[in-house]
């Protein structure tokens, strides 16, 4: 059920082909990074997030209640001119690497809804985000938040290096540039 939030998983889609480009802008030191296809940017991240609201929210986690633990994330609303990718959990885990060892035919029976239905690239789509997901982890993707310490007049980080919490972190954010381009912003 789509509108009440509750969705299992998605697919991240459009255009197999992604253009990008990083530029300096105002002599600043925000880089920023433009995505002209329609998957929009960080399509990796994003199905990422999908699959590790799976793996990780097992319950375990106390803060969060039983309706907020699978809702589906609204990343962009159709009137706004900025996407957000808020900080979530993921790292390498046993489920991915065992999904990566299996041929083309169990991948695809493993991790669809649908095989019979699926486009001819959802298993290298699958693929390509386990492996995303083996070789990051949500700790070097967001980054942390700063603080100013009372004592010194430098930027302290904020939490613990050694313990995730989505609020220790920024979420990922970028505007629209014309029809199918997404900048990052700071």
């Amino acid at each position: 059920d789509v509108s009440s939030g509750k969705v299992y998983l998605a697919e991240v889609s459009g255009e197999d082909d992604v253009e990008s480009s990083s530029l300096l802008l105002d002599n600043s030191t925000t880089v920023v990074t433009t995505s002209t296809s329609a998957k929009g940017p960080d399509c990796l991240l994003r199905q990422a997030r999908l699959w590790a609201s799976f793996i990780f929210n097992n319950g375990d986690n106390d803060s969060y209640d039983e309706d907020s633990k699978r809702r589906l994330q609204i990343i962009h609303h159709p009137n706004d001119e900025y996407l957000y990718i808020s900080p979530f959990y993921f790292a390498s885990h046993p489920f991915p690497h065992r999904m990566l060892a299996l041929n083309d035919t169990l991948l695809l029976q493993y991790t669809s809804s649908s095989p019979e239905v699926e486009k001819d690239n959802f298993v290298r789509c699958v693929r390509e985000t386990f492996r995303y997901m083996n070789g990051t982890s949500c700790f070097h993707v967001f980054k942390k938040k700063k603080i100013m310490n009372d004592d010194e007049d430098d930027e302290k980080d904020y939490g613990l290096d050694d313990w995730w919490d989505d609020e220790d972190y920024l979420p990922r954010r970028y505007r629209r540039v014309g029809l199918n381009g997404w900048a990052a912003v700071a």
